[in-house]
């Protein structure tokens, strides 16, 4: 008995492209280097589990068939990305599933579904929805500051969930990111690992609403045609909001984006591993941004247009710490500012950062 499939080229690469990003090869359980093939109610589903991560992907087909097994991921996915995009046929028969194109025939064996991990089934759940296109965009910047080494425990996303709203949160260790949004739901602080949200950014669509659930153990995530089960952390996150609350900044600085962004990014690309201090010198309506290397005998200097009526201020910081942050913002933004050893509190639309200073001479 074999089953074939009719499907564009492009289409299963997609879904297999999608899913396959977790699987991270060379895993303790040889299974896992596989992705789970279901055919079954008119859908083409492809599904993979790291342990950590199970992803599901489906595709609508007109089939009555039903069929299960597992194929190799790095091998299907070699084989469909070589294609142009175009109609192709799938013959899944008790041993190979066969990939046929107008030019070639490519065999790939198939692998048995018993040691495939099961699905999780949702225990009880609260459950949060809200528009993907936010979700992505304030996972994306959180993700700028989330420790990319796994040296210390600062590489999880906070999504903490309030009645009123929901803020996803990250921190290096030098900058702390909160960003707002207007969704909220039972009162839950869930934390997920880097490589988590990295996968909700490449799994989600734009412009789809997301339903967002959540059990003590288990984060959900399902929009149309897609799903992820995911282990939350049960690592403990830094008590952020103390940090903010430590400081009261009585000075306001406000400056378009537009205008600081591209000067910070032109300071930081003279700077090096051993020099990376940016100094800002802040007067009336005035700030002053200044580069200095005095090792290689070079300087620059930017001076901007903004909103400023205080005193003469100065403050230093990490010129990286500060291009990631402008990053992440838009629009026009606030810099609170104590003094020049205090942190400076960075606002702009449903962002906050806080950023510390660098002690210069």
């Amino acid at each position: 008995m074999s089953i074939k499939l009719v499907v564009n080229s492009k289409d299963i690469l997609k879904a297999v492209q999608t899913v396959g990003a977790i699987v991270k090869g060379n895993h303790a359980l040889p299974i896992l280097d596989n992705i789970l093939i279901e055919l079954q109610n008119n859908k083409l589903v492809f599904i993979s589990d790291n342990l950590e991560i199970r992803s599901k992907v489906e595709l609508p087909i007109e089939s009555k068939e039903e069929f299960k097994t597992c194929v190799p991921y790095k091998l299907v996915f070699n084989i469909l990305k070589g294609f142009p995009s175009t109609p192709i046929e799938l013959v899944l028969e008790k041993m190979n599933l066969k990939i046929l194109s107008e030019t070639g025939t490519y065999i790939v064996p198939l692998v048995d579904t018993k040691e495939f991990p099961e699905s999780k089934e949702k225990t009880t759940t609260d459950t949060v929805k809200m528009e993907s296109s936010q979700l992505i965009d304030a996972i994306k910047k959180a993700l700028l500051f989330t420790d990319k080494t796994n040296a210390t425990n600062l590489h999880n996303v906070l999504i903490s969930i309030k009645k009123d709203g929901t803020k996803i949160v990250s921190t290096d260790g030098n900058v702390i990111l909160e960003y707002s949004m207007t969704a909220g739901g039972d009162e839950k602080d869930l934390i997920i690992s880097r490589s988590i949200a990295s996968h909700l950014i490449q799994i989600l669509s734009s412009h789809e609403e997301v339903e967002l659930s959540y059990s003590d153990s288990h984060l959900f995530i399902a929009t149309e045609g897609k799903e992820i089960n995911a282990i939350l952390s049960n690592s403990t996150f830094p008590p952020y909001l103390r940090i903010f609350e430590a400081y009261s900044p009585d000075k306001k600085l406000t400056i378009d984006n537009g205008i600081i962004a591209p000067a910070i990014k032109r300071l930081y690309a003279l700077t090096d591993q051993n020099n990376q201090t940016v100094k800002f010198s802040i007067k009336e309506n005035i700030v002053e941004l200044s580069f200095n290397n005095q090792l290689q005998k070079y300087e620059a200097k930017e001076t901007l247009p903004c909103e400023y009526t205080d005193e003469e201020i100065n403050i230093a910081f990490n010129a990286n710490y500060i291009n990631n942050m402008l990053t992440a913002i838009e629009e026009s933004i606030e810099m609170n500012i104590t003094d020049g050893s205090k942190p400076c509190i960075f606002i702009a639309e449903n962002i906050r950062a806080i950023v510390g200073p660098i002690n210069v001479n």
